[in-house]
């Protein structure tokens, strides 16, 4: 009787620690593609006569393109000499959740960028207007209208030190015709 009363006490324990380990099973236990559904591909390898390690190498290649890190329990297996078979489970809800959230983030970020068409027609406008225009593309983000606000800046910069560039460049032109026409002169009466 002591046997059976201590033999109960253990398989009543074991009982309670193998329900502990897999509690909650939501997040514990994940349901393979027989349970939770997924999806079952079969590829054909065109295998040439006395080739016998083509399939492995291929199966190699597939896990480590689709699977590197051996997390995502998808089963990537050779199937007689020449075919593969993949197998995957759906994704869970959580994971349909984080792709909902991943997806309004980068919808978010896509409509928030500028684009350089934009800036080109923005700094071509009178200083007041451009001003306008960047406050309206900033949409709040300090960040983002200190930093046209800089590129604006810069801009007119570069535009006053092109036209000095252009004045003097016109100015070197000027001063080398009137040597050039100088010399000539001087070598026409030396004649």
């Amino acid at each position: 009787m002591r046997n059976l009363g201590s033999s109960a006490i253990i398989i009543l324990v074991a009982i309670a620690l193998a329900l502990w380990a897999v509690y909650p099973p939501d997040k514990t236990i994940r349901l393979g593609k027989d349970l939770a559904g997924g999806a079952t591909l079969v590829y054909g390898v065109d295998v040439k006569p006395g080739e016998t390690d083509v399939i492995s190498r291929v199966v190699e290649v597939i896990k480590d393109r689709i699977d590197p890190n051996g997390v995502l329990e998808i089963s990537i297996v050779a199937i007689g000499a020449d075919r593969i078979e993949i197998t995957m489970p759906l994704p869970t809800d959580e994971i349909k959740r984080l792709r909902a959230n991943f997806e309004k983030s980068l919808e978010v970020f896509s409509s928030s960028q500028i684009s350089i068409e934009e800036i080109d027609r923005a700094m071509a406008l009178p200083s007041e207007a451009r001003s306008a225009r960047f406050t309206a593309i900033a949409a709040g983000d300090q960040v983002r209208a200190d930093a046209l606000a800089l590129a604006a800046l810069t801009f007119d910069e570069l535009r006053a030190a092109r036209l000095r560039l252009t004045e003097a460049q016109t100015g070197v032109d000027s001063l080398r015709k009137l040597i050039n026409d100088h010399l000539a002169a001087a070598s026409a009466s030396d004649d």
